[in-house]
């Protein structure tokens, strides 16, 4: 890993971080911004990045007693950790390249898988919160919209931040193109 892309992912990984230690922004995190980031324009070496921040900040949220419950190596944090995965290999096999079309896709594609699929597994997991039926589970997807709303919107925030100096540079490159 060269210097540029070390720095880069440690200040990603401080950004998932510390971003979810800030009480003003809630549930407002750049953990899917980050993901998308990683998925579409590094390496698969470089998948560690969300991941390393996401649990790094699991553990401190544990060790300060954020979680009501131990959650670090629960069967619901290895089924979330299990979502991301599938979001970020979702986004590396289906996004061949980084255009605003494809992260424009990826900004509602990654908040809503994981709205759709962690949502069902707590209707699976809760203990009888919600009953095992279709009313249940439709009870239980309406429960999760506001943190679905947090997510989409963050998404929608962090993303274009974190790739604006990609594209920013690619439109710089295109114009220098046309010029020659």
């Amino acid at each position: 890993m060269n210097n540029k892309n070390n720095l880069l992912a440690n200040i990603l990984i401080a950004l998932v971080i510390a971003s979810r230690f800030i009480p003003e922004v809630g549930q407002y995190t750049p953990v899917f911004a980050v993901l998308i980031l990683t998925a579409m324009t590094f390496d698969k070496k470089y998948m560690y990045i969300p991941f390393v921040g996401i649990f790094a900040s699991d553990l401190l949220l544990e060790y300060f007693n954020y979680y009501q419950f131990g959650y670090i190596f629960s069967s619901l944090f290895f089924l979330n950790y299990g979502t991301f995965l599938i979001i970020y290999f979702s986004i590396k096999l289906f996004n061949k390249k980084d255009s605003l079309l494809s992260v424009g896709k990826n900004i509602l594609l990654a908040p809503t898988l994981f709205f759709i699929i962690s949502n069902f597994i707590v209707w699976l997991t809760a203990g009888g919160t919600y009953p095992y039926t279709l009313t249940g589970l439709l009870y239980c997807y309406e429960m999760g919209i506001p943190f679905y709303r947090h997510h989409l919107i963050s998404t929608m925030i962090f993303t274009p931040i974190l790739f604006a100096p990609s594209l920013l540079l690619k439109l710089k490159e295109a114009r220098y193109l046309l010029t020659k």
